[in-house]
């Protein structure tokens, strides 16, 4: 079990009091499992990365958002739409409890941190440090 399985069945209570951050370790998902879960249009948008760790890293994070979402709402996976905004930037335009879905998302490596919350915007980052720097 993985350290994710958990919120991929049974989801999180989403609040504006507080957000939900995944670190997820790619390593530990098997991407062709996960494709089924993006919409047509992400399933698109994947296949045309060449990439193969761009690749990996889209349909995880998208594939593991839309599932925690689907089980925190209590709605299939399929039929929540993500939007792109201002700077190719994707939302939820549907509320849950007529609050809005707030999320994001950052890749390095290895590695995908997702962040997930009600009502406020949320940023997140995450970077490999390279330890070859001299950072002084």
């Amino acid at each position: 079990m993985n350290d994710s399985t958990y919120f991929l069945n049974e989801g999180v209570e989403l609040s504006e009091k507080q957000a939900h951050v995944f670190l997820l370790h790619l390593d530990r998902y098997d991407e062709k499992q996960l494709y089924n879960v993006l919409s047509n249009d992400e399933k698109e948008r994947a296949e045309k990365l060449k990439i193969e760790l761009k690749k990996k890293q889209f349909i995880v994070s998208r594939s593991v958002l839309r599932k925690v979402i689907s089980k925190s709402i209590g709605q299939p996976h399929d039929d929540i739409a993500v939007y792109y905004g201002e700077h190719n930037k994707p939302f939820i335009k549907d509320k849950y409890n007529n609050k809005t879905i707030e999320f994001n998302v950052s890749h390095s490596e290895q590695r995908v941190l997702i962040a997930l919350t009600l009502e406020n915007k949320i940023g997140i980052d995450v970077e490999k440090i390279n330890p070859n720097i001299d950072y002084i």
